[in-house]
């Protein structure tokens, strides 16, 4: 389970991670910069004779049950190091957070274009997609509901009792886990019926905003890489399953982006 007290509130994107934060997600020790990134510390105005990269993604980007030296973020720093050699300095600026989904990465690439990035990574897993629908995109609510929760015990209740009953669930105890079952259905429905309209639903919302992302890197000629991990139970499953990458591929191909299917290379 996702440990919350690891976040702070922000009005736009609804969390982020702390800033100068040292403590432990999921018993696996980890610390952020004064950006609330899980980077080292970084300037604000890029050196000279300097490459950032700009990572985009949810809890596989930022590193889920690894250290700070084991994301691939870390990995990516050293080999672009190595291969530009002595005379060009790399840093990689992980944005990612756990629970992350394409309304928040929108928000982490506007955000990131101050360091003036040489190029941007987006990486998407399924259930970033599927968790579209349960996204409240409007400002104004997110800071209703903020203010409410902080400040009255009768919207706590009644939130409860609506979770309650969105998941058939009396007691209360299990609607943690109804809801990540209900995700991941239709995370399976991408899958196996993509024409379902829930998840017709859950893409459409998704490139609203991954639309956003590739649109501000092309008004700043920023190259833009999509990565597309594939969640667990796609592993070994035929090529004619692989639905949500091929769909994610297209748009690349639609927006001239590069494109890294994660799947395929590790089927």
């Amino acid at each position: 389970p996702i440990t919350y007290d690891i976040f702070d509130y922000d009005r736009e994107k609804a969390f982020q991670l702390k800033k100068n934060y040292s403590g432990l997600f999921v018993e696996v020790p980890f610390a952020t910069n004064s950006f609330g990134y899980r980077s080292p510390e970084i300037a604000l105005e890029k050196p000279e004779n300097t490459k950032r990269v700009l990572v985009l993604g949810d809890s596989i980007s930022f590193g889920h049950k690894v250290m700070d030296n084991e994301t691939y973020s870390y990995f990516l720093e050293e080999t672009l190091s190595q291969n530009f050699g002595e005379d060009i300095s790399i840093e990689i600026i992980n944005t990612a957070a756990p629970a992350n989904s394409p309304y928040q990465e929108y928000y982490d690439l506007e955000r990131g274009l101050k360091f003036d990035p040489d190029a941007i990574i987006l990486q998407l897993t399924l259930n970033d997609i599927s968790d579209m629908p349960y996204v409240t995109v409007i400002d104004v609510q997110k800071h209703i509901d903020r203010i409410l929760k902080e400040r009255s015990a009768l919207y706590l209740f009644l939130k409860d009792v609506a979770s309650r009953i969105r998941f058939q669930d009396i007691t209360g105890k299990n609607v943690s886990e109804k809801a990540l079952q209900q995700e991941i259905d239709i995370a399976r429905s991408m899958i196996n019926d993509p024409d379902n309209p829930e998840v017709l639903k859950a893409w459409n919302m998704a490139f609203e905003w991954i639309q956003q992302m590739t649109d501000l890197a092309k008004e700043r000629g920023i190259p833009f890489v999509l990565i597309a991990t594939p969640i667990d139970f796609q592993l070994g499953r035929e090529k004619q399953f692989a639905h949500p990458q091929r769909i994610l591929q297209a748009f690349a191909v639609e927006e001239e982006i590069q494109f890294i299917d994660l799947l395929d290379i590790l089927q």
